[in-house]
C-alpha cells in the first residue's frame, strides 16, 4: 500500500475493542478526491462511486479521469479484500473491482482506435457496442461520458460531456 498516501485510524466505540481503518486520500478518478476507506483486519473495503455493482462508472464532469480510475482500481485490488461495498449495488467481492477496471480498459482501448482528429460524435457510436458488452448493468446514459473523458484524456483535448 502507498503510505504517503493512507492514513491509519484505530477507531473504537465505548465499550468496544479498536478497529484498524485504513482511508486511502486523494485519489482523484470519479471526482478529484475520491477515497478509499479500508478495514484492514476484516479485508472490507469502501469504494464510493469508484466501484460500483451492475451499474455504469460515473463520470460526472471534466474532474473524472479515466486513467487515474484505473489506477485507483488497481490499488484497490492489491487490497485483496474480502468484502466490496460499492458506491451503487449490492456488496460483493474483489470481481466488483475486476468488472469495473476490464469495463475501463476496455473502454479505453477501444478509444485508442479512433483516429485524433475525430469529433465527441464520433467516439458515441461506440456506445450501442460497449452497451452489449454489458446489457444488465444499469445507467447507460454514462457510457458516451466515459468514452469522451478516454477520448480527451487520448487526444490532449478538453472533454466534451454529452449534455445531462
Amino acid at each position: 500500500m502507498d503510505t504517503d498516501h493512507a492514513f491509519l485510524f484505530l477507531v473504537s466505540c465505548a465499550g468496544t475493542s479498536s478497529v484498524a481503518v485504513t482511508i486511502l486520500r486523494e485519489l482523484p478518478a470519479h471526482t478529484r478526491g475520491d477515497q478509499i476507506v479500508y478495514l484492514p483486519d476484516d479485508g472490507i473495503v469502501f469504494t464510493g462511486d469508484l466501484v460500483e455493482n451492475a451499474f455504469f462508472p460515473i463520470f460526472a464532469d471534466a474532474d473524472s479521469k479515466g486513467g487515474a480510475w484505473i489506477e485507483a482500481l488497481k490499488i484497490i485490488e492489491s487490497l485483496r479484500p474480502k468484502l466490496v461495498a460499492p458506491g451503487h449495488g449490492e456488496i460483493g467481492g474483489v470481481e466488483l473491482v475486476q468488472a469495473v477496471r476490464s469495463y475501463m480498459e476496455f473502454v479505453r482501448g477501444e478509444v485508442a482506435n479512433i483516429p485524433k482528429d475525430a469529433d465527441e460524435h464520433e467516439v458515441d457510436r461506440l456506445v450501442p457496442m460497449v452497451k452489449a458488452r454489458h446489457p444488465t448493468w444499469a445507467n447507460d446514459k454514462w457510457i458516451s461520458f466515459a468514452l469522451r473523458t478516454f477520448f480527451a484524456e487520448a487526444t490532449g483535448k478538453p472533454v466534451k460531456l454529452p449534455p445531462q
